[in-house]
């Protein structure tokens, strides 16, 4: 509770592992059955995920949820998605390259130590950011205007947990620049990556697509 997971090997994970996460992502609680006792607990968490697509490979022909190895209803709850293709470019390679060799080297010197790291993480914690009316306007309108937006089959699911998506992620903008409002700038940071998001799958909201 109030902490975070990290999963690897997304696909992989059988159905009833899937169906707690369901719950945690969708209640902020996880239910446990020992005994014959049926308890709950909280759950506030954040879950950082990564998955292979299908076929281990992302097939372009596919619509978006075939190349997904799970539900849409369980998609949807995560306020980011990104699609990642391993294509072949030298520059990036050599820049993926160099920095597995400095990582296999030791921790590189520009990173934060732990406990600078876990400092940071507890202060941000602490901090309780309210949006601005400017920056509340701001998000109501960007949402109206992606709902707008004629979906087609099978492509990532734009929800009402979206906004609440969005509310988030501008708040924790506001919070790792230790700001005490959530203002316009931090909505408009929130809304860029949210379409980078939806950019690395192909979808644009500039043309309505």
């Amino acid at each position: 509770n109030e902490g975070c997971v990290v999963i690897d090997e997304f696909d992989k994970m059988t159905d009833h592992d899937r169906a707690s996460l369901h719950e945690a992502m969708e209640q902020q609680q996880v239910s446990i059955t020992k005994a014959g006792k049926h308890i709950t607990a909280p759950a506030i968490t954040t879950i950082i995920a990564c998955s292979n697509p299908t076929y281990s490979r992302w097939n372009p022909d596919n619509n978006i949820m075939d190349n997904v190895p799970f539900p849409s209803s369980l998609l949807a709850r995560f306020d980011l998605k990104f699609r990642y293709l391993d294509i072949p470019n030298i520059d990036e390679d050599i820049k993926k390259t160099r920095h597995s060799m400095k990582m296999a080297h030791g921790r590189p010197d520009n990173l934060l130590s732990d406990n600078d790291m876990m400092a940071f993480i507890n202060y941000t914690k602490a901090l309780k950011p309210e949006l601005t009316m400017g920056a509340e306007e701001k998000l109501i309108k960007f949402f109206s205007t992606l709902r707008a937006i004629e979906q087609p089959d099978k492509s990532l699911p734009i929800e009402q947990r979206q906004f609440e998506g969005l509310i988030r992620l501008s708040t924790a903008w506001a919070k790792f620049h230790f700001m005490k409002e959530v203002d316009d700038e931090c909505v408009n940071n929130a809304i860029r990556i949210y379409k980078e998001s939806l950019s690395s799958f192909g979808m644009t909201v500039e043309q309505g697509m």
